[in-house]
């Protein structure tokens, strides 16, 4: 899925945000990804494999 698309059927949709200070260092520009449903952020963190190990806790729930 690309960022910032949002999937039609599932309303699911993939983002990312990258920010730093004004003034900043290459080292201290962040990017936070967030996982959305319809709109509204449902999972949100700096780094993408625990983003994605929180994705598939949520598909294992039984």
């Amino acid at each position: 899925m690309k960022y910032g698309h949002e999937d039609k059927k599932t309303g699911i949709g993939l983002r990312k945000d990258v920010y730093a200070d004004h003034f900043a260092a290459p080292s201290d520009i962040k990017t936070n990804y967030m996982v959305t449903l319809y709109g509204d952020t449902i999972l949100e963190g700096e780094n993408p494999k625990e983003l994605a190990k929180q994705i598939y806790a949520i598909g294992d729930m039984d």
